[in-house]
C-alpha cells in the first residue's frame, strides 16, 4: 500500500472514531526515537493502541524470533488493517487498553520486557490513566521500560509518580510534534 493511501485510511478513520487521538500515523522519526528505549534483551512486548501497525512492524523487526508481541486495539478499521501482519510473534486483541492485565494473563505472557503506548489519554478519565500506568508497572519486570508516545505530555506526571524514574524527549520531526515519556521499573 502507498504512503499517501495509508494517510489518506488513516485519516478516514479519524475523521470517522472520535476516540482517536492521531491525525496521522507516527513519523519515522518517532518510531526510531521510541525503539531508543527498547532494552536490547526484549522478548516479551504490550503495544497499546498500536493504530495502523507502523510502530508495530518496527517492534516486530527487533524482536527475536522467540519474542511475543500482544497489541491491544479499540478501534474496528486499525484492528482490520493488524489482521494483515502475519507472524507467529504478533498476537492482537481488539479491546480497551483499560484491560491490559486480562490480556496479558490470558495470553501467558509473564512479566513485560517493554511497553509502549499511544492512545488517547486526555479523553480517559484520570482515574483510568493512573490505573493504566500503575497496571503497566506491576506488568513489567525489574528493568523494563513503559513508553508512552503523545503530542501533549500530559502522562510525564503520573509516570514520575509512579515509576519514579521518569525522563521525557521531544521529536519535532513528526507532524504534530510528539512527546516521548520514557520510565522504567527499577523496584
Amino acid at each position: 500500500m502507498s504512503i499517501l493511501r495509508n494517510r489518506i485510511n488513516f485519516l478516514k478513520t479519524f475523521r470517522s472514531d472520535k476516540n482517536i487521538g492521531a491525525l496521522a500515523a507516527s513519523s519515522r522519526f518517532v518510531v526510531k526515537s521510541v525503539l531508543a528505549y527498547m532494552p536490547r534483551d526484549t522478548r516479551t512486548i504490550v503495544e497499546c493502541g498500536p493504530g495502523d501497525g507502523v510502530m508495530t512492524r518496527e517492534l516486530l523487526h527487533r524482536l527475536p524470533s522467540d519474542g511475543t508481541l500482544l497489541a491491544i486495539e479499540a478501534n474496528k478499521d486499525f484492528t482490520a488493517l493488524l489482521r494483515n501482519i502475519h507472524d507467529q510473534r504478533f498476537n492482537l486483541v481488539e479491546g480497551r487498553v483499560q484491560d491490559i492485565v486480562s490480556y496479558v494473563e490470558s495470553h501467558n505472557l509473564g512479566l513485560v520486557d517493554f511497553a509502549v503506548a499511544s492512545i488517547p489519554f486526555s479523553f480517559l478519565p484520570p482515574s483510568e490513566r493512573i490505573q493504566i500506568v500503575r497496571d503497566v508497572y506491576k506488568l513489567l519486570k525489574l528493568g523494563g521500560v513503559f513508553v508512552i508516545f503523545n503530542y501533549s505530555p500530559l502522562m510525564y506526571g503520573t509516570m514520575k509518580k509512579i515509576f519514579g524514574n521518569t525522563n521525557i524527549a521531544f521529536e519535532v520531526r513528526n507532524i504534530p510534534p510528539c512527546s516521548i515519556m520514557i520510565a522504567r521499573k527499577e523496584k
